[in-house]
């Protein structure tokens, strides 16, 4: 894959806020893949993407005010918005410290419903959109995996189906796409698992944690076992196959391939740019290309904060310098252009999130990419 040519910045925002960015979620809802929302300080923003050849424009579809930051968002699989029929169903899930809360709106109101409270703080909420498993919810948190039913049998409230203890505090979880079985679950001490979360509601035994495959981030468990150091990251399966996952625990990210009853193996893995140890880092592959990787360092970075990898040729990632920014424009952005004439400035923050569009732009992935109160979006050669 060569890189050349694709947008090498200085980068002009697509869109800023009047707070800090804290999350980037894409919806993958098959009615609903051109909303983003976006998680600030205090709020979540819905934005409708508007594409015309390589130009690309987001537009406020919905706000709410959720009144502190929220840590983690999840869309739900039965989103819609049609930009020509004129349906409206905006529904998400925010975790704000120990809530999980459920946002929706429509063309004509708004809801920002707590739907219980985990009782530690929650760090990550994945929504299964499986057909028949859209009522699951995964929340990460201290407890390890809180499994949740938004549709319990006798009616009652969303509530806490089962506790998977996994003995440290869980940073990441993820529903496959493709295998709805699997559970991606990463704790603090290092170790990933794919569980199998059907299984483990069914279990007889409440501690019980039915696991497909396992693996272990050795500098992070050696950092939790040695000095109790609790590991900061995120995971992410690969679009396509439920034995690749990647992970960025500390200052590495691992690609993982972890067949059912084998021993996991990393076959590619690199630095965080800026090796953002103490903070983490943000990792996320492309839905319209199985090759491509995209990392974030989420402390602030001279390398440049972002790397793009084409698994193919590991050896030659794409570093973009997301912090070089032009002046915001109230006009769609050329997602292929090399910058716009102005004067730039330095934008001294780290990632706040990343995600890709579920579709391309002007024939070329595009990654937004949060740093400060701004998104810019990066494109990716095909």
């Amino acid at each position: 894959m060569s890189w050349a040519g694709h947008g090498q910045g200085p980068w002009q925002p697509v869109l800023e806020l009047p707070e800090r960015v804290g999350v980037v979620q894409c919806s993958v809802a098959p009615l609903a893949k051109t909303l983003v929302a976006v998680a600030t300080e205090h709020s979540v923003f819905v934005y409708a993407t508007h594409t015309d050849g390589a130009r690309l424009a987001l537009h406020r579809v919905a706000s709410f005010l959720v009144g502190a930051r929220a840590a983690a968002l999840a869309w739900s699989p039965g989103a819609q918005y049609g930009q020509e029929d004129g349906v409206v169903r905006i529904e998400l899930l925010a975790a704000v410290g120990d809530e999980l809360r459920l946002l929706t709106a429509t063309h004509d109101a708004t809801s920002n419903a707590v739907l219980g409270t985990a009782g530690v703080r929650i760090d990550d909420v994945a929504w299964c959109a499986a057909p028949g498993y859209e009522r699951y919810v995964a929340v990460g948190c201290a407890d390890g995996v809180q499994l949740w039913d938004l549709e319990p049998a006798d009616g009652a409230h969303a509530a806490v189906r089962r506790v998977l203890r996994l003995g440290a505090p869980v940073v990441s979880v993820a529903f496959h796409a493709h295998v709805p079985k699997l559970l991606l679950a990463v704790d603090a001490s290092g170790v990933g698992r794919l569980v199998d979360w059907p299984a483990a509601l069914d279990a007889r035994e409440a501690h019980a944690v039915p696991t497909h495959a396992s693996f272990a981030d050795a500098p992070a468990v050696a950092r939790h076992a040695a000095q109790g150091a609790a590991a900061r990251g995120h995971a992410a399966w690969h679009a396509q196959d439920a034995e690749v996952v990647c992970a960025a625990l500390g200052a590495h990210w691992r690609v993982w391939q972890v067949p059912r009853g084998g021993a996991a193996r990393v076959v590619l893995q690199g630095a965080v740019p800026g090796g953002a140890a103490p903070a983490g880092a943000w990792v996320a592959w492309a839905p319209t290309n199985a090759r491509l990787l995209a990392v974030g360092a989420r402390a602030p970075c001279a390398e440049g904060g972002v790397q793009l990898i084409d698994t193919a040729f590991p050896q030659s990632p794409r570093t973009v310098a997301v912090h070089a920014q032009t002046a915001r424009v109230p006009a769609a952005v050329d997602v292929r252009a090399r910058g716009v004439r102005g004067a730039v400035r330095a934008v001294a923050e780290g990632v706040g999130g990343l995600a890709w569009l579920p579709q391309r732009v002007g024939g070329v992935e595009v990654l937004l990419v949060a740093v400060g109160a701004r998104l810019v979006a990066v494109p990716a050669a095909t």
